[in-house]
């Protein structure tokens, strides 16, 4: 295992200039532990080798911080991250870039229950973790247009997660949304007529490789550029059922 951990930070370092410290290296297998014994009862993610771990959850969920230097010159962006179940991709980012203020939000009372070890276990600061649906927190005032980024991760298909995204975001922030490399550029053409009723404009997409897997894999880089209508996002499931 201290093989892949070495070749874990060296490809972070020379592909995407991510240096990760020791300290956050250890973090991260505390994080793995936890996570391979929690899984055993709760079901937190599929699969759950030690090595499936570092690479499909760590290593592509701190691929993001590439975007969020690029698009945030200053050290300590705002950010939510929706429906991120056993922390992915937000807390492990977090623990690659400790500057981070972050807000995980996810539905699921287990997974929120395991948020709460473990960052308790690592002692992080600067988080909350919040078990509610993202349609009812997007009307929220207290977390409506307040962020710098907005995360999402296989949350759902991508009208619906935009529609779930956008109001967290200030007018001027960005939403990273993960998607597969196939999936990319049909849901460029779907997705126009949503992202001009909710305020955004496509930017770029950020395309990877993660080892030992067979397809790469995408962040699409979206920005608010004008506010999203008060009627957005709408009651807990529309979304999903009506989609923009």
């Amino acid at each position: 295992m201290q093989n892949i951990w070495h070749e874990f930070k060296q490809l972070l370092n020379s592909d995407y200039n991510i240096n990760i410290s020791d300290s956050a290296v250890s973090q991260l297998k505390i994080y793995l532990n936890e996570l391979r014994e929690w899984n055993k009862k709760f079901n937190l993610i599929s699969g759950g080798s030690e090595e499936e771990i570092i690479w499909r959850h760590f290593f592509d969920s701190i691929i993001c911080n590439v975007l969020i230097k690029e698009h945030f010159k200053l050290n300590n962006p705002i950010i939510v991250d929706i429906g991120t179940g056993a922390g992915f991709p937000g807390l492990a980012a977090k623990i690659a870039n400790p500057g981070i203020n972050l807000t995980l939000i996810d539905s699921v009372k287990k997974k929120c229950s395991f948020l709460e070890h473990i960052i308790n276990k690592l002692k992080l600061t600067n988080i909350k973790v919040l078990s509610e649906r993202a349609e009812l927190l997007g009307q929220n005032k207290e977390y409506r247009n307040s962020y710098d980024f907005v995360l999402s991760r296989a949350l759902c298909k991508f009208s619906p997660n935009l529609e779930l995204a956008l109001p967290f975001l200030k007018t001027g922030g960005f939403a990273l949304i993960y998607k597969t490399e196939n999936t990319l550029y049909e849901s460029k053409n779907k997705i126009t007529p949503a992202l001009e009723i909710l305020g955004g404009k496509w930017i770029k997409d950020f395309v990877y490789t993660i080892p030992d897997k067979q397809k790469n894999y995408a962040i699409i880089i979206l920005e608010k550029i004008n506010k999203t209508p008060d009627r957005y996002p709408r009651k807990s499931g529309i979304p999903q059922k009506r989609p923009l």
